[in-house]
């Protein structure tokens, strides 16, 4: 997968992008940790009862993802190795 295919594509649940991420650390050598995150029921109990919520087979809300090379130093235990 080539990096801008994988940067303009959408997905439909958590596994399909963890294995498309997984390539694209692959074929880009860049190792990820996560820095931050949002599980998608922790998300939709602080929305409002007419508010659209997330969908279920998504699992998180949010991810966020630093690379490990940018300087900050991370512990194993955050690292997710592509």
């Amino acid at each position: 997968m080539m990096a801008d295919v994988f940067l303009a594509k959408s997905w439909t649940n958590w596994l399909e992008f963890e294995a498309d991420f997984a390539q694209y650390c692959r074929e880009t050598y860049q190792v990820f940790a996560t820095l931050d995150s949002r599980t998608v029921e922790r998300q939709n109990a602080r929305l409002s009862v007419n508010a659209v919520h997330y969908k279920p087979e998504l699992k998180y809300a949010y991810m966020r993802y630093g690379c490990i090379y940018y300087g900050q130093k991370y512990s194993c235990k955050v690292l997710m190795i592509c």
